[in-house]
């Protein structure tokens, strides 16, 4: 059977797709807060974030104060208390295969207690009392599977455990609430960490539908508490827990709006005295930039009830608080970090999707796809189906299966467009051709020894001699060559070869720039005392241009110097404003301003002598070093 071709109301809108699967969960791999998207990074990207959370609670009570050695003092008071908690998690995440990837993090907490100084508490109860240490280090990874154009399905297994021992509060003496030196494991919570080794497992499922993405998680974990009791002696608990997790995301260009439900419930402590299931709401948004830079402010709400310390006293009960605890009442989340795969976030970008399927059955082919021209980005064609987030602008996409004929298309993606394609491969047979050709340098037209390698074909590569020339047979179809040469950029270049014909390419080779070159030019001219720049430099401006667009990976530093006409911080000044009016010619014809910086140098390099107005123009140049 032949796929249905997917319509545009399936996908994520293009320009959303650079944001995603960004979102840096606790659990170090990409979701919301707490719950974790299905989708994984792209390959190769990683990115390291902070998130720290602070939650408030507040405590209501009444109680009698009536200090030994006071009997005057014998009062009942009206009370509020307040729990603090802080936690800060560093967290990297790395995109491993485009259906893996691994996390790992490192949490501290903080808890901190604060009493009403109502008087006369006040003068027999501190102001404050706390405990902090880290928390655990956990480690986790995430299987992911495109099972539907608009449905992904995965699974996420954690492990976490603390580096230190167990520690909770003592409490400060305050008659009726809590005595000197007993342990505060009344409160939401009372421990840094559960004490001991802990592990989890979660079923995911992401939909999109334009513009919404949906997210469930369902999964079990498992916990160790123990705790060493002055009075109680030894404490040990061991528990299971289903945990629940439902989010959405309204994803933008700059913006990504999310909200979150996520709830724990402890399966054996459904009757015990004070227990209550951690449950939370989470509402924010994050804050892009096209250096990779984040930003996400998120505000958290505890739904978890009211909470009495009473019923869940262990002392009373004999039985350890839930691990880790229950959420406050009210909180916020800050979170800042870096992620290699927003780099460029906002910029035009497409999406193309579509079937890979047998010529001859109509059957779906697992295939991989490929972009020759574009860093070499490879992906699977889950069960025939791709739906992929591609820069705009021409693109060469090369389709692969084993045991049938590669096929490449070069298409043009629209901004913010979604373009449906679809393949159908044809089985290999055995009808060559050839394909032979030259590789010349682009400056001098000399011959090149170079590699030359046909994509797809294992057995299919050769290179050239002193003649620059090369020859390969192939099995007919449309092939992509590539070639490669030492200190030259790689080229490729799209051929059909017929049965027993030959398919005839020459090549021509630019240099690559390397870190240190450096390029003057003294032909880049301005308006007299001024940093605008003479329509008659566009063209050698285009050609910079050229350059720095087949240079796609290198940054370059643009510096503005002068001759000597006019004061030194005049000419500091105006050498500054012109490398800046450079800089932002390249920029708006497609040079990404990241790859640039800029610098005035004035007049305190030349390069000739200012006695003459010949080498005064010489001075007057723009140089272009490369990083």
């Amino acid at each position: 059977m032949r796929y249905a071709k997917p319509g545009p109301a399936i996908g994520v809108l293009l320009l959303f797709a650079p944001v995603c699967a960004a979102m840096p969960s606790v659990y170090a791999l990409r979701g919301l807060y707490r719950v974790v998207d299905a989708r994984t990074p792209p390959p190769n990207s990683y990115s390291l974030a902070l998130i720290t959370t602070y939650q408030y609670a507040g405590v209501s009570d009444t109680v009698r104060l009536s200090p030994s050695g006071h009997p005057d003092l014998d009062t009942l008071l009206d009370i509020y208390d307040s729990e603090h908690y802080l936690d800060a998690t560093v967290l990297l995440n790395v995109g491993i295969f485009d259906y893996l990837e691994v996390g790992l993090s490192g949490t501290y907490r903080a808890n901190a207690y604060l009493y009403d100084q109502e008087e006369p508490r006040g003068d027999f109860v501190g102001y404050m009392d706390g405990v902090h240490g880290f928390g655990e280090i956990m480690v986790s990874g995430k299987y992911s599977r495109l099972m539907l154009p608009w449905l992904t399905a995965g699974g996420v297994l954690w492990l976490s455990y603390p580096p230190g021992s167990n520690s909770a509060d003592i409490a400060a003496d305050h008659d009726g609430f809590w005595d000197r030196g007993d342990y505060r494991l009344q409160t939401r919570r009372p421990f840094v960490h559960s004490g001991g080794f802990s592990w989890g497992f979660l079923g995911l499922a992401t939909a999109v539908q334009e513009p919404v993405e949906g997210h469930l998680n369902l999964g079990i974990s498992g916990y160790n508490q123990s705790w060493d009791d002055p009075v109680m002696g030894r404490m040990s608990e061991s528990d299971i827990a289903i945990d629940f997790g439902l989010g959405g995301s309204l994803p933008s260009r700059s913006v990504l709006a999310f909200m979150e439900y996520t709830a724990r419930f402890f399966t054996g402590r459904g009757d015990q005295p004070g227990y209550t299931p951690p449950m939370r709401f989470v509402a924010g948004i994050r804050i892009l930039q096209g250096s990779g830079a984040f930003f996400d402010l998120a505000g958290v709400v505890g739904l978890s009830g009211s909470h009495d310390r009473r019923a869940s006293d262990p002392y009373v009960t004999g039985i350890l608080p839930v691990p880790g605890g229950i959420d406050g009442e009210v909180g916020v989340v800050l979170t800042f970090g870096y992620d290699t795969s927003l780099q460029g976030a906002g910029a035009a970008r497409g999406r193309v999707c579509g079937t890979v399927t047998s010529s001859d059955s109509g059957e779906p082919l697992d295939a991989t796809i490929s972009f020759p021209r574009h860093g070499g980005r490879t992906v699977r064609a889950s069960d025939g189906y791709f739906d992929l987030p591609v820069e705009s602008g021409p693109l060469v996409i090369l389709i692969e299966a084993e045991g049938y004929l590669p096929v490449t298309r070069t298409v043009v993606v629209t901004d913010s467009g979604l373009m449906p394609l679809d393949f159908a491969l044809e089985q290999a047979g055995a009808a060559t051709g050839t394909v032979a050709g030259s590789v010349t340098d682009a400056a001098t037209g000399s011959p090149l020894r170079a590699q030359v390698r046909i994509t797809g074909l294992t057995d299919a590569s050769g290179s050239t001699g002193s003649d620059g020339a090369f020859m390969l047979e192939v099995p007919e179809g449309t092939w992509t060559l590539q070639v490669t040469a030492a200190g030259y950029l790689e080229t490729t270049s799209v051929t059909n070869v017929a049965a027993g014909q030959t398919s005839v390419v020459d090549f021509i080779l630019r240099e690559a720039l390397t870190q240190g070159t450096v390029m003057s030019f003294a032909n880049i001219y301005f308006d007299s005392g001024s940093a605008n720049i003479k329509p008659s430099s566009y063209g050698v401006l285009d050609e910079i241009v050229d350059l720095l667009t087949v240079n796609s990976a290198v940054r370059v530093e643009v510096s503005g110097h002068t001759d000597s006409d006019g004061s030194e911080s005049f000419n500091l000044s105006l050498s500054e404003q012109r490398a800046t009016s450079v800089k932002n010619y390249l920029v708006q014809h497609g040079i990404a301003s990241s790859r640039l910086t800029t610098i005035g140098r004035g007049e305190s390099e030349p390069v000739a002598s200012n006695d003459t107005p010949a080498g005064k123009a010489q001075n007057r140049r723009i140089e272009f070093t490369v990083l």
